[in-house]
C-alpha cells in the first residue's frame, strides 16, 4: 500500500524482508537493520551490538541498498561506554565500506538511571536536552565512522514544537536555530525519524527540518499508526492508509 509511494523502503530481515520483499516496486530503495533490536540496557546504558548470524555482507548479498543501525547514545555517558557504542558504528562502517555500500546511522538520546523521567523502548525522551543531541550527531560525524546519511531525531521534543508560523516568534527561532545547529553538525545528507511522534506532530518536525536542508524523513509509526487502529479489520487499515497516510505523506517532502 505504501511503497509505491516512498522512495526506500527500511524493513528488519527477520520478519519484514521475507514477507514485504515480493511488495517491493523496482524502484524502491531497500534498506536493511543490522542491529539487535533488544539492545543490552545495564544499569548505566544501553549497548547496541548486531543480530546474530546477520552482517553487512549479507545484507548486500540480498541486494539491499543500504544498512541501516541504530545507536542509543549519549555524549556525557560514561568513557568506556561511548567507547562500546563507537566501536560498534566505526564497525558497520568499516564493514560498509569494504562492500561499497550506504551506511545509515540512526542515533537517539535516551534517559539514564539517575534521570527523574525514565524512557523505555524506542520512544523519544521526555525532557531531552537539545544539545545532547547535537553533541551525538558531532560525536559521529568524523569520517571514521562512515555515515553517509545520517537519521536523527528532533532536538527538541516533538510535543513541545511551536507552531513556525503561528507559534511565538522567541520559541520559532530558538527552536529553528536548533535544527540548523543539528544540520551543522551532521555535514552530510540527514532525515529525521519520527520516534513515536504523532503524525502531526511529525509534520511540524518536518518543516522546521526541511528548512535548514533536510532530504527527508524515515519514518514508520507517524505514518501507519493511526491507520493500524483498524487492526484487526484488514479493509480499515488499509483505507485508513490509502485516504490518511498516503495524502499525508505525499506531500511531506522537501
Amino acid at each position: 500500500m505504501l511503497a509505491p509511494h516512498a522512495s526506500a523502503l527500511l524493513t528488519e530481515p527477520l520478519y519484514g524482508y521475507w514477507s514485504g520483499f515480493a511488495a517491493t516496486p523496482p524502484h524502491c530503495g531497500l534498506m536493511l537493520t543490522l542491529e539487535d533490536h533488544t539492545f543490552r540496557e545495564t544499569a548505566e546504558a544501553r549497548l547496541s551490538a548486531e543480530i546474530a548470524n546477520w552482517s553487512v555482507e549479507k545484507i548486500k548479498r540480498l541486494g539491499a541498498d543500504a544498512v541501516k543501525i541504530l545507536a542509543c547514545y549519549r555524549p556525557d555517558a560514561a568513557p568506556e561506554i561511548r567507547a562500546h557504542q563507537q566501536a560498534f558504528v566505526r564497525r558497520v562502517g568499516e564493514a560498509c565500506r569494504r562492500h561499497d555500500i550506504c551506511h545509515v546511522l540512526e542515533l537517539l538520546v535516551y534517559s539514564l538511571p539517575h534521570e527523574r523521567r525514565q524512557t523505555r523502548g524506542y520512544v523519544e525522551q521526555t525532557g531531552k536536552r537539545p544539545q545532547l543531541v547535537i553533541d551525538s550527531v558531532r560525536d559521529f560525524a568524523d569520517p571514521g565512522f562512515g555515515v553517509d546519511l545520517f537519521k536523527l531525531e528532533s532536538p527538541l521534543e516533538a510535543s513541545a514544537l511551536p507552531d513556525p508560523e503561528a507559534g511565538p516568534a522567541e520559541r520559532v527561532v530558538e527552536a529553528q536555530a536548533l535544527f540548523a545547529e543539528l544540520g551543522r553538525a551532521a555535514a552530510r545528507p540527514w532525515v529525521m525519524l519520527s520516534a513515536g511522534a504523532g503524525m502531526h506532530e511529525f509534520e511540524r518536525v518536518l518543516r522546521y527540518a526541511y528548512a535548514v536542508g533536510a532530504s527527508g524523513y524515515l519514518a514508520g509509526r507517524a505514518i501507519r499508526w493511526e491507520a493500524v487502529q483498524g487492526f484487526p479489520d484488514i479493509a480499515a487499515v488499509e483505507r485508513g492508509l490509502e485516504t490518511e497516510a498516503v495524502p499525508t505523506w505525499n506531500v511531506s517532502t522537501p
